[in-house]
């Protein structure tokens, strides 16, 4: 589960700065 948990914030996260990248 500590694996799964951090596998499912890193592309969460990821995604939210390349959206926020594109914007700017």
């Amino acid at each position: 589960p500590t694996c799964s948990t951090t596998t499912s914030k890193t592309p969460s996260t990821k995604p939210s700065t390349t959206r926020t990248r594109t914007r700017t």
